[in-house]
């Protein structure tokens, strides 16, 4: 085997090494996000303001109109349905 030779094939296995921890830090970095994605839905459903908000709009009773809501929750009932809307 010429230098020649062994140059190349110790440049096709650094290239492959390469390409390996590569595929491997994005396959990590991909892991990492979904993580960090979870924690963050987590900590908007474990607010107060959210089971507050969940335990006003569950109480309302079915099929009420927007005056009917109105009437039986009022102006903090209402931006507690706002909010509910904004997250999701």
């Amino acid at each position: 085997m010429d230098l020649s030779t062994l140059a190349n094939l110790i440049n096709a296995l650094a290239v492959t090494a390469g390409v390996i921890f590569a595929a491997a830090q994005i396959r990590e970095f991909r892991r990492q996000r979904r993580r960090q994605s979870m924690y963050t839905l987590v900590q908007t459903f474990q607010s107060a303001d959210f089971a507050k908000a969940l335990r006003r709009i569950i109480d309302l009773p079915d099929n009420l109109d927007r005056a009917a809501i109105r009437a039986k929750i009022g102006d903090e009932g209402e931006d507690a349905i706002y909010w509910m809307r904004s997250i999701s």
